[in-house]
């Protein structure tokens, strides 16, 4: 009983503390800080004359000049706020703007993106999915965490951890997902307002670093997986608690149940004919039987896993590594069969059919099947 009751105790307590953490992560906006310098930006413009007029546009009205926090779904600016952006008041009281994607494109706006911009939108949007479906399933591990804990159920505890494991997982494909997005911003060309294009003043009077929402979504993650963890050893511990209570209580059926049967047959002479016999049989009696004889078998029987069980999963792990080493290996071969085809470009020249010259003038031509040949006894100095 402690054992159980106090590792579910705590696996349920992980499980809320990781559901929190991710709603909060989720639907706040704070995951990057950038800090721009605006006043030695002006102190740029000011001091050189080239190019200026356009940088002090763009400082006035680009909302990329401008210090902000960013999410996943807002733009928020805590100190001055661009004129040009539509701004609203979010719900914590802060004055962001949208992240837009394009969802739906009505005016078909991505379609002049190009393959970097596209392949960024694309992990934005499956970002947010991959979080909604994660969602979904700590939802449905609520459930069955709830009936598990009613019930004092093995089973449904094992889901449950099951399903905070997948939870955990799909909140990590998610912030992967994520840190894609940020390198596609960072080191590819898919938008004047990432990295890539910025004017130079710019990344000099820049500092972007993680915020306080990116560290709960990580931190989401590993409770979600010690959650997990903890939930599996409640099954174990519910599996062994309940083995125990089963051999306690074998005793106390054998007896009631043969002295009910000694009381009642002696005592109901008359009622044992062929019909009502049957039906007894049948009825409460095929009944009684049967519940003895699977009483016996569960207290006389054990069930654990075996070495195939065993060799099984491991020849999972082993395959799933396999994959992994044979995509890395066909990476590497593919870069160097490049590398060598950039260095035998220089040795291709062109080569043209040349007509045989014979060696000596008056010489007659080669014949396809100079002759005669001789076989068998034809050819005499050496037929032996």
């Amino acid at each position: 009983m402690p054992c159980s009751a106090v590792t579910l105790s705590i696996a349920t307590i992980t499980a809320i503390v990781a559901a929190a953490l991710m709603a909060i992560a989720f639907s706040t906006d704070n995951w990057l800080y950038i800090e721009v310098k605006r006043s030695n930006i002006q102190s740029y413009v000011t001091s050189n004359t080239d190019n200026s007029q356009a940088i002090l546009e763009s400082l006035n009205n680009k909302y990329y000049f401008y210090t902000r926090t960013r999410g996943l779904f807002r733009v928020c600016y805590p100190k001055e706020r661009p004129p040009t952006v539509e701004i609203y008041l979010s719900p914590v009281e802060t004055h962001c703007s949208n992240v837009d994607y394009f969802i739906p494109d009505e005016n078909n706006e991505t379609k002049g993106f190009s393959d970097d911009a596209m392949n960024r939108l694309h992990m934005a949007r499956s970002t947010v999915a991959l979080f909604i479906v994660a969602f979904l399933v700590l939802f449905i591990a609520f459930w069955t965490g709830v009936v598990g804990c009613w019930k004092r159920s093995p089973g449904n505890i094992t889901a449950t951890a099951i399903l905070m494991l997948v939870t955990c997982l799909l909140s990590a494909g998610a912030m992967a997902l994520w840190h894609g997005v940020e390198f596609y911003e960072k080191e590819k060309v898919v938008g004047e307002e990432y990295y890539q294009q910025w004017p130079n003043v710019l990344k000099d009077n820049s500092a972007i670093w993680y915020d306080w929402s990116y560290i709960l979504a990580w931190l989401a993650v590993g409770v979600s997986f010690g959650s997990s963890i903890l939930f599996f050893s409640a099954a174990i511990c519910l599996s062994k608690e309940k083995r125990r209570e089963q051999q306690n209580n074998v005793q106390y059926i054998m007896p009631g149940q043969t002295a009910i049967a000694a009381a009642i047959l002696p005592t109901s002479r008359w009622l044992i004919n062929a019909s009502r016999f049957w039906m007894f049989f049948l009825t409460d009696g095929g009944l009684l039987v049967y519940l003895l004889i699977l009483d016996i078998l569960r207290d006389n029987a054990r069930v654990w896993y075996d070495w195939s069980y065993i060799v099984a999963w491991c020849g999972v792990g082993l395959s799933l590594l396999s994959a992994i080493l044979f995509s890395s290996a066909a990476i590497c071969l593919r870069g160097e069969r490049e590398r060598e085809e950039a260095l035998n470009m220089q040795y291709l020249m062109p080569v043209y059919p040349q007509k045989q010259q014979y060696a000596y003038a008056g010489y007659p031509p080669p014949q396809a099947y100079p002759g005669p040949y001789y076989h068998g006894s034809q050819y005499g100095p050496y037929n032996y």
